[in-house]
C-alpha cells in the first residue's frame, strides 16, 4: 500500500495471503487433531481470521457480525449464509453450554476457508 492510498476512500487494499496462509495452516494442524479442544480452537481461530481480513480490508465495523453485514457483497448468497451460521455456531460455542459435534466444527471451520479464499486472503 502507498503512502498515498490513505487518500483514497474507495481503494480497498490487498491482503498479505503470506500472513493468511501461516495462519490458516495452524488451524489445519489444529483440524489433523481431531480432539474437541483443538477443533472448537481452530473455529474460534478461523472467525478471528476472517475478521481481521474484513477489517484489513476495510470492511466497517467493530464486531464480526457488523464486518460480516457490511461486507454481503463480496460472497455469493450461499457462501454469505454458511459463514454466518459458522460465525453463529463460534457464538454458541462460546456463550452457551452446549454440545456441538466435530463434524459441525469442521465443516464450518471449512465455510470460513471459502470465505477468505473469495476475498483473496487464501
Amino acid at each position: 500500500m502507498g503512502i498515498f492510498d490513505f487518500f483514497k476512500p474507495n481503494v480497498i487494499p490487498a491482503l498479505d495471503k503470506q500472513k493468511y496462509a501461516d495462519s490458516w495452516a495452524k488451524i489445519e494442524q489444529m483440524l489433523k487433531a481431531k480432539h474437541d479442544s483443538s477443533l472448537k480452537q481452530a473455529l474460534m481461530e478461523a472467525d478471528k481470521l476472517l475478521a481481521l481480513a474484513l477489517a484489513d480490508k476495510r470492511i466497517k465495523g467493530e464486531t464480526m457480525g457488523e464486518r460480516l453485514k457490511n461486507a454481503k457483497n463480496l460472497f455469493d448468497k450461499n457462501l454469505y449464509e454458511q459463514i454466518w451460521q459458522a460465525h453463529k455456531l463460534r457464538n454458541r460455542m462460546v456463550h452457551e453450554d452446549t454440545e456441538i459435534l466435530s463434524f459441525q466444527i469442521e465443516s464450518n471451520i471449512y465455510a470460513f476457508g471459502r470465505a477468505l479464499k473469495a476475498i483473496g486472503a487464501l
